[in-house]
């Protein structure tokens, strides 16, 4: 058969409830090899081309979804020709049985809508704005429903030239850095006016669901910050170590111990921080300058080709 279907919306999680019941209220019947796969399937093959104009499953929307879906005995194969997920297009393959999937997708993305971008692809909150680019090879395969367990490949993300005005994780980040005694009151937070930046960089592999972080830095006027770790997709929780560096340090220090300013030179003050947890609402809490690695010291000294001095916080309490 060669066969077309189109439709304006679908709901994914409604279609699979539906068949998940209908499987469930199937008679169970002996068979040799045991297989989930039904007799109208025995001997077909063909094409079904689809195209939908929004599709909802887990929370994500897809808005368009083409793609030719071919049937060849107990296997289905799916080429992905068009699907834009938060503004991240997703063309690649898919190969399927009864109880096996193989997936590949090329993810890129082009944006200005930088938060609403992030925002629907973490399903946190997050307000920003300037440009995006994305660009990914991932890989999964494995048994049904474990596609995220078994994610494999690389992403590198860029934005440049915006303003972030929401992001929980660097506002905890913030936080602490203002209860520090060297920049006590100096980072409020978020304001209506948010925080410019003029490029954030995002690199890494996945390997089984965890993303391992291969370049993290953030390059804003008032801030300097490079990061280093890795984030569990599977189990939802992250585990970072942060250093971050005022750009206001060295004028503060300077005007406490005008001394100091001499031996510093232009040298970048900076703390380490650990973030660590779940995902959405991770723990953000000083790090003692010999606990945080070599890892994120080098990036950071890479990343802004400038000599940096390691300080340890010193705060009232953890955040």
């Amino acid at each position: 058969f060669d066969l077309r279907g189109e439709a304006p919306f679908v709901d994914g999680d409604a279609l699979l409830a539906v068949i998940g019941s209908e499987k469930e209220q199937r008679p169970q019947v002996e068979t040799t090899p045991p297989t989930l796969e039904t007799s109208w399937r025995d001997g077909m093959e063909g094409v079904l081309r689809l195209d939908i104009g929004h599709l909802k499953q887990s929370g994500y929307h897809i808005r368009p979804l083409a793609a030719k879906i071919a049937l060849r005995g107990d296997q289905t194969l799916v080429e992905i020709l068009q699907a834009d997920l938060c503004d991240v297009s997703l063309p690649g393959n898919l190969k399927m049985d009864s109880a096996h999937l193989q997936v590949q997708l090329q993810p890129t993305a082009a944006t200005r809508n930088v938060g609403q971008a992030l925002s629907c692809l973490f399903q946190q909150p997050v307000k920003a704005d300037g440009h995006l680019y994305l660009v990914g090879d991932l890989s999964a395969e494995g048994a049904l429903g474990e596609v995220v367990d078994k994610l494999n490949g690389q992403v590198v993300m860029t934005a440049t030239e915006g303003r972030i005005y929401q992001a929980n994780i660097l506002a905890k980040i913030l936080a602490l850095v203002n209860v520090t005694e060297i920049f006590a009151g100096q980072y409020p937070g978020f304001t209506e006016e948010g925080m410019a930046y003029k490029r954030f960089e995002l690199s890494g592999q996945f390997e089984n669901g965890v993303f391992a972080l291969d370049t993290c830095s953030l390059d804003s006027p008032s801030l300097q910050m490079t990061c280093k770790g890795s984030v569990d997709l599977p189990n939802e929780t992250i585990d970072i170590t942060v250093l971050a560096a005022p750009l206001k340090t060295v004028d503060r220090i300077v005007s406490t111990l005008p001394v100091v300013g001499y031996v510093l030179g232009d040298t970048l003050i900076s703390i380490p921080i650990k973030v660590k947890g779940p995902i959405a609402d991770p723990k953000v809490v000083p790090l003692s300058p010999k606990a945080m690695g070599k890892g994120v010291l080098d990036m950071m000294k890479r990343t802004f080709q400038v000599p940096v001095k390691v300080l340890a916080p010193v705060t009232g309490k953890g955040h």
